[in-house]
């Protein structure tokens, strides 16, 4: 499952329900930046040094901490993925090694991602 939304629209809460009622993880680009970098893993430092300048992770790096996290055993029934992908090149990229990682041998319709885009009014958003 993937939700999508602005900052402040309740991704991480909504994400946190789901995945205590399913017992799947739930998994945010920041979470991943912050266990790469205490596990002091290559990807984990590269980042914590590109993010000390003040600049964006790019998506290469992201590509390869987000497939670490979903190889590991917790997210084989299922994960929750909370604010990635952002941009279309990392939708196509997420496609692609879901295609390769997990459904290659599964018929596509057996295969039920969920994308849910939560919306909230920019004023709301703004209180």
């Amino acid at each position: 499952m993937i939700l999508l939304g602005p900052p402040g629209a309740g991704k991480g809460t909504q994400a946190k329900r789901v995945s205590e009622y399913y017992r799947i993880p739930q998994i945010s680009t920041g979470d991943i930046l912050r266990e790469q970098g205490q596990r002091g893993t290559e990807l984990g430092i590269k980042a914590k040094d590109i993010m000390a300048r003040g600049e964006f992770v790019p998506d290469e790096l992201m590509y390869g901490m987000v497939a670490d996290r979903l190889r590991q055993v917790d997210c084989e029934r299922g994960f929750i993925l909370d604010g990635f992908p952002r941009t279309p090149a990392q939708a196509g990229w997420l496609d692609a090694f879901l295609e390769h990682e997990f459904f290659d041998n599964v018929p596509r319709s057996k295969c039920l991602p969920v994308v849910i885009r939560i919306d909230v009014d920019y004023n709301l958003l703004l209180r």
